[in-house]
């Protein structure tokens, strides 16, 4: 509830325990996923209620299926309050496992907006934050933004930070240990698209418009 009161959307979700039945209640299609993960490893697309599907693992997560489109968002944080980065488009699967396999710069400048005001929000909710913050989300079909979600808070350096590094003029380490430190730091980035893979290689499109 707290989440909505700061405008922050969050996909409904309940704990699974391992060898337990999913619940025949929830609100399919979901998404199951451990309770601690990263890149999406051991998730997989829930279409409707089985009972056949029982979790291995400790800690599952069952979440309402959020459509759209997944992105990230990274913020340095500190004492002097975050500092909001470019937002990405994430590139996920299509399997039904949204087995995470990179990203691209730009977003259009709607996605950007949005994405910019959610993980703002988002970031309004948390305690008192340091160090590099990555938020990923969904923005949904409707381009008000009232569709979209935010998945996760990562409290630590993500893959994206590769793409960010080879856009960002000044030197993106040291702006995050001044953010660390107290001091605002300002950052400006390259015009052109990037894109990232999961294993951290990195292709830069010169051509492209960055729109922000």
């Amino acid at each position: 509830a707290r989440w909505c009161w700061f405008g922050v959307g969050t996909a409904d979700a309940v704990p699974v325990g391992p060898d337990e039945r999913l619940p025949r209640e929830f609100p399919y299609p979901a998404v199951l996923k451990p309770g601690d993960g990263a890149g999406s490893l051991s998730t997989r697309f829930v279409p409707a209620w089985d009972a056949g599907v029982v979790p291995q693992a400790d800690r599952m997560r069952l979440e309402q299926y959020a459509p759209g489109t997944p992105a990230s968002v990274s913020a340095l944080c500190g004492p002097a309050g975050p500092t909001v980065l470019r937002g990405c488009r994430q590139i996920v699967s299509q399997d039904g496992h949204f087995l995470y396999l990179g990203g691209e710069f730009p977003l259009t400048r709607l996605e950007a907006d949005r994405a910019d005001q959610l993980a703002s929000r988002t970031l309004a909710v948390l305690p008192s934050t340091t160090g590099y913050v990555g938020i990923d989300m969904v923005l949904g079909p409707d381009s008000s933004g009232v569709d979209d979600r935010v998945l996760e808070i990562n409290p630590r350096l993500t893959t994206s930070y590769v793409g960010l590094r080879r856009l960002a003029r000044s030197n993106l380490a040291e702006a995050m240990l001044l953010a660390c430190c107290g001091d605002r730091c300002s950052l400006c980035f390259r015009a052109g698209g990037v894109q990232f893979h999961a294993d951290g290689r990195v292709q830069v499109d010169s051509e492209a418009h960055v729109e922000r």
